[in-house]
């Protein structure tokens, strides 16, 4: 798993949205049940890929083991929170380097 590949986690349910409103409007718009099948079809599979990924990056987040890790993982990919504002909610003494480092290092193994 890439950090990259998680930051996906925030803009998912966006997306999600977007497609599921445009697939709304098409049917809307379509008095023909026939009528931009094709599309229709094309923005299903859009969804159903997205929630896919979506579900992906979650449950790579709730597998994580440890309860302060999996709370950075959270906390960072689904509130987009910047480094200090995650060691100030999780408190302890934890410092923006040092959740930053634990991120790193759970995503190195």
């Amino acid at each position: 798993m890439t950090a990259q590949r998680l930051k996906q986690l925030y803009y998912l349910p966006r997306e999600i949205r977007q497609a599921q409103g445009e697939l709304g409007l098409l049917r809307r718009m379509s008095p023909l049940p026939d009528e931009n099948e094709g599309q229709a079809r094309e923005l299903r599979q859009q969804v159903e890929r997205l929630e896919e990924e979506y579900r992906a990056l979650s449950d790579y987040i709730e597998g994580i083991p440890d309860s302060a890790t999996r709370l950075i993982f959270t906390l960072r990919y689904r509130q987009r929170m910047q480094w200090a504002q995650i060691a100030a909610r999780i408190g302890g003494g934890n410092t923006a380097d040092g959740v930053r480092k634990v991120h790193a290092r759970y995503l190195q193994k």
